[in-house]
């Protein structure tokens, strides 16, 4: 029961989803929306654009020169832990424009909201054009996704909708572009912390975000427990089985506070969502099984005719082999495309701005114009 246990929360986590929602939290949720315009510190730089159901988006611009919209991972975190490593290695000239996907971060979204109505794959979509036009960026955005959220830079690139309105795009670690990645993912995922012991530890740690649980106190503390655990092993400089409680100098550049509260609290039910609204057959996955999805979009990539570049660690939990550069399969649906490269990190796991800063820097430099 452990093990289940444990591969069911994993799998509603597996974007890199953070913590969960409470409806004893309505009330500050409720005043966290009403004080939103009081979080801006600049507002040169920071702000909110309306979705298309009037939804509050929280933005934030960083640096000057050509804009580079970036999506976060997760689903369920929020743009914080991109920022410092992206200013130090996307290098000069660009301007990085982060934005908290709805309902976590600064962006909108209560606990009486977190729904299937107002978290799907369309308002996702909707939120990130609303970028584009509350922004006045243009007809065409340069777009930047990392984990989760290059999978959701495909989809909006893939949309009859929106694919006219991508100028470039960069897929750093990113999500399969079709479900089978998922098995995998987890197989790596759970041999490389240890295995069945790993997971009784795990277990202990996930005691006080998982909503089912009677000792759920969803807190940054208690996402810092899980997540200090489990994010090592995204790492290609993972400390070894048996003294799992060690660090890399790497992993502790992996900023684990999220933006808000909110993040926390909504976290998993964001995910859980995103991956129903995908259907995504978590259940048989984490019995080892192949898992059913509607999650294939690598016929829809042939209409992509923007440029489009790959980057990936070696290492990467999320296999290599299901990112759409990788797989000569995929590669062929590209043939539209101006131009797809891809850079392959030796040595690098997940997070290739933190772990392989320079080698990342120069893959990326010059792609965005």
């Amino acid at each position: 029961m452990l093990l289940r246990s444990f591969f069911t929360t994993l799998l509603s986590f597996v974007f890199l989803v953070l913590l969960s929602c409470s409806p004893n939290n309505n009330a500050k949720e409720d005043r966290e929306n009403n004080l939103l315009l009081a979080v801006i510190a600049n507002p040169a730089t920071e702000g909110f654009v309306s979705s298309a159901d009037g939804t509050k988006i929280f933005y934030a611009k960083v640096g000057t020169g050509v804009p580079v919209v970036v999506l976060h991972g997760g689903p369920g975190l929020d743009h914080n832990y991109l920022v410092e490593p992206l200013k130090a290695t996307m290098g000069s000239g660009i301007q990085l424009i982060f934005f908290d996907q709805r309902g976590t971060g600064f962006s909108e979204g209560s606990f009486r909201q977190i729904n299937s109505s107002f978290i799907n794959t369309t308002k996702f979509l909707e939120d990130l054009d609303a970028i584009r036009t509350g922004l006045n960026l243009g007809e065409q955005i340069n777009i930047l996704g990392h984990s989760w959220g290059g999978l959701y830079a495909m989809l909006y690139a893939t949309d009859t909708r929106y694919r006219a309105r991508v100028k470039s795009l960069a897929l750093v670690g990113s999500a399969g572009a079709q479900h089978g990645y998922y098995g995998t993912f987890l197989n790596n995922l759970v041999t490389k912390a240890g295995g069945a012991a790993a997971v009784t530890t795990l277990n202990g740690f996930q005691q006080p975000i998982d909503p089912n649980s009677s000792s759920y106190a969803p807190t940054l503390v208690a996402l810092k427990n899980y997540y200090g655990f489990l994010f090592k092993f995204y790492f290609a400089d993972f400390t070894p089985t048996g003294n799992q409680n060690g660090t890399s100098a790497n992993f502790a550049s992996l900023n684990l506070n999220s933006s808000t509260e909110k993040t926390i609290r909504n976290g998993l039910s964001v995910g859980a969502l995103i991956n129903a609204n995908l259907r995504i057959d978590t259940a048989a996955y984490a019995l080892g099984g192949a898992g059913t999805s509607n999650l294939d979009i690598r016929t829809a990539l042939a209409t992509v005719t923007a440029p489009v570049k790959i980057i990936h660690g070696v290492d990467d939990v999320i296999p290599l082999s299901f990112t759409i550069g990788a797989n000569p399969a995929v590669q062929a649906n590209l043939t539209g495309s101006s131009s797809v490269t891809t850079h392959s990190i030796a040595n690098c796991g997940h997070f290739p701005f933190i772990e392989k800063p320079s080698e990342f820097s120069a893959a990326i430099s010059g792609f965005f114009k």
